[in-house]
């Protein structure tokens, strides 16, 4: 290689390095291939050292960048390209640089046994830097070879990118001579294909050297990586090397719906968790009274408990003398703390999560933060999409009614189907399917759709594109309104029959939900609790005279009935609404 590489280069003359190497004697070798395109880092290669995707010189030379040849050649992926490493490389670069030139980016991807030396030959430094005055990406899988640097550096915009297929897997972790230099982001991925989730315990040693300065200045993970909202991914670079370990916290859970919050520590590890005191911190809003806040005080089976100056912000506790211990499992309900707007218009939060937290004191002294899960129903009509299998369908997941005359899903991603099945019902008509827009239109009556009503679209989204594509769900009331609704992904929601009449959303049928009626008389106001939806009028009025006296408390007393009621039922009738099968 080097005589054909000798006597090609003697009729050039080869371009001098600019940069910011510390050697000038060095030559810097481009990588030609094509941007955003996965291609080998030896392509090309017939036993000469050849690299059809690399280049240096006027005219310029196809060979992988060597350090031992000449003064020493190092390797610049900057041009959007990324090279792939999958087997062992026999030439080794004098330096590697990702990203070098200012505004550009470079990629750099290590798997199945791929093996690089990057070592300083007649000059350079054997660095490997992530980015230099762009941004870089370096992407390492758990079954790479032996990968050996002199040094390793990331800058502020540029990615170190793990990716995990096991408990047990990095058993080849990169091998830096001398200092590791960190900045920027770590991205921790599930192997492509593997299924892997972590647990609590778990740890993987990423990179080693002989010291390590600066940090990561913030850690990702893959979305269905972690089993539980309360794992996290900590760093230690403590012996020398980059270590990734899983670590288990308490998790807040709050019901977006109801209110409901709870804390519990997830099954699923044998890590127990103990808290000598905590705090619940809100924008406002937080509720003290024993109706709405269980405290741990409140609860005889943790004694030693005490409550510490509640306020709208913040609700305090702490055991001057014990641990609360929390097994795997095991959790505390706080009841409904938190204030549920029960008269949010459809589309807006009953309950925000928003500034929302949980901080607490292990019995080591050190506090740390609950990880945070939000759940339950959304007060909004909704597109549902099943991740596995791309089913969507419309949801009505309020108490109140709406009725439909049309909607549009879309894609910036191209990841609808065009050939989806629609609603299938009658008068309903898809309009210019495309794989960004499907929109469906009533040419007949609205759609009537009650607390809970479903409307099937068949498999209208390519799963391939994964959980994270940024759909959006349009839609429109016979009103004429244009509406955002919600999208998620996941399961259909378990929506409780309504209570019907209970327009001020209270949980009983009462003669407040009368001023309610009479105060919307004549709009089209949406009213929580009302399976007819439209303008406000006689059946709405019949619907809640009818329902009067009735509540979800299981212990409430029954309600005198009014005294105009048997009249009004003579007189009224409840006029039909369209529904949606379920």
């Amino acid at each position: 290689m080097t005589i054909l590489k000798t006597a090609l280069a003697s009729s050039v003359v080869l371009t001098a390095l600019h940069g910011a190497s510390p050697t000038s004697a060095q030559t810097r070798v481009d990588w030609i291939g094509a941007p955003g395109a996965e291609l080998a880092w030896d392509e090309g290669d017939f036993g000469g050292g050849e690299g059809a995707n690399w280049a240096s010189g006027n005219p310029p030379l196809n060979f992988q960048p060597d350090g031992t040849f000449g003064s020493g050649e190092y390797a610049s992926i900057s041009n959007g390209g990324v090279a792939l490493v999958d087997h062992a490389i026999a030439i080794s670069p004098s330096e590697v640089r990702l990203g070098e030139d200012s505004g550009s980016s470079g990629a750099l991807v290590l798997r199945d046994g791929g093996s690089l030396t990057v070592q300083p030959g007649v000059s350079g430094s054997g660095v490997l830097a992530n980015g230099v005055g762009g941004t870089g990406r370096l992407v390492l899988r758990d079954n790479l070879g032996a990968f050996s640097l002199q040094g390793y550096t990331q800058n502020a915009a540029s990615t170190l990118v793990a990716q995990l297929g096991g408990p047990s897997s990095f058993v080849n972790p990169v091998s830096v001579a001398n200092e590791i230099d960190l900045a920027g982001t770590l991205r921790l991925e599930a192997t492509p294909g593997s299924g892997f989730v972590a647990s609590a315990g778990n740890s993987w040693t990423i990179m080693q050297g002989s010291s390590v300065t600066g940090g990561f200045d913030a850690v990702e993970q893959s979305p269905g990586l972690l089993s539980n909202a309360g794992q996290y991914f900590s760093v230690s670079t403590e012996s020398n090397g980059v270590v990734v370990s899983v670590d288990q916290r308490l998790v807040l859970t709050i019901d977006r719906f109801t209110g409901q919050t709870s804390l519990s520590n997830p099954a699923g590890h044998a890590t127990s968790l103990g808290v000598i005191n905590y705090t619940l911190r809100a924008n406002s809003g937080l509720q003290s009274d024993d109706a709405n806040w269980q405290s741990f005080a409140d609860d005889n089976s943790k004694p030693g408990w005490y409550e510490a100056n509640p306020t709208s912000t913040a609700l305090s506790e702490l055991n001057p003398t014990g641990t609360q211990q929390f097994a795997p499992g095991s959790s505390h309900d706080f009841g409904t703390p938190l204030t549920v707007d029960t008269s949010a218009p459809l589309g807006a939060p009953r309950v925000s999560a928003d500034g929302v937290s949980l901080s607490y004191q292990l019995p080591t002294g050190e506090y740390v933060e609950a990880g945070l899960e939000v759940v339950g129903r959304f007060n909004d009509l909704v597109l549902v999409v099943d991740p596995q299998t791309g089913a969507a369908t419309i949801q009505n997941q309020s108490n109140q009614a709406l009725d439909l005359i049309g909607y549009t899903i879309s894609s910036t991603t191209d990841s609808l189907l065009p050939d989806y099945s629609g609603s299938g019902l009658t008068d309903w008509r898809t309009a210019n399917p495309t794989t960004s827009d499907l929109s469906e239109l009533s040419i007949g009556d609205a759609l009537s759709m009650g607390s809970g009503a479903e409307a099937p679209l068949g498999v209208a989204w390519d799963v391939a594109s994964g959980p994270s594509d940024p759909l959006t769900f349009f839609y429109q009331t016979e009103d004429g309104g244009f509406h955002q609704g919600t999208v998620h992904f996941g399961d259909l929601a378990e929506v409780p029959p309504l209570l019907a009449g209970d327009y001020n959303n209270d949980g009983a049928v009462n003669a407040a939900d009368y001023t309610v009626w009479r105060d919307a008389e004549g709009t089209s106001a949406t009213l929580p609790n009302d399976a007819i939806g439209g303008v406000i009028g006689p059946a709405q009025y019949v619907q809640w005279s009818s329902n009067y006296g009735a509540t979800n408390a299981p212990d409430a007393t029954a309600i005198p009935e009014p005294l105009s009621l048997a009249l009004v039922l003579v007189t009224l009738a409840l006029q039909p609404g369209r529904r949606c099968e379920r």
